[in-house]
């Protein structure tokens, strides 16, 4: 599933596995609008919905932005897989050895948010909807 906010440049992908909503992807072009916080929301309210308790997201160690945006809007971390990267580019030797700021990618860092079980959030319209990408 995915939602986009076209005009602000910004899409979430999402996976809904009973009981947990895992966050695919987040990429935007724009950030500190708090666009990305809204979409966030749209898809923990679309979780709640759907039955889910726990909102998840696996990212790198490397991407300290995501890591503190994560935090920032409540999630919290979970655990670290150790060398989980260098496993994967194996598979798939495109996968970089460096990313952001020199950082050796080699772990992935889950992160977590419990759900309430109503929605606490009415989304508004931010350009897309949970079936149509824009």
């Amino acid at each position: 599933n995915s939602i986009a906010a076209c005009a602000l440049r910004m899409d979430i992908t999402y996976q809904i596995r009973k009981p947990e909503c895992e966050i695919v992807t987040l990429d935007s072009l724009m950030k500190g609008m708090g666009i990305g916080s809204q979409l966030v929301k749209k898809v923990k309210n679309t979780a709640i919905e759907s039955g889910c308790n726990l909102l998840t997201v696996i990212t790198t160690n490397d991407n300290l932005e995501a890591i503190g945006f994560y935090q920032k809007i409540g999630f919290r971390l979970k655990a670290i897989f150790p060398g989980a990267v260098e496993k994967a580019r194996a598979l798939k030797p495109t996968i970089p050895l460096t990313g952001k700021n020199g950082i050796p990618i080699r772990d992935e860092i889950l992160l977590e948010m419990s759900l309430p079980n109503e929605v606490l959030f009415t989304p508004g319209c931010l350009g897309g909807t949970h079936s149509s990408p824009c």
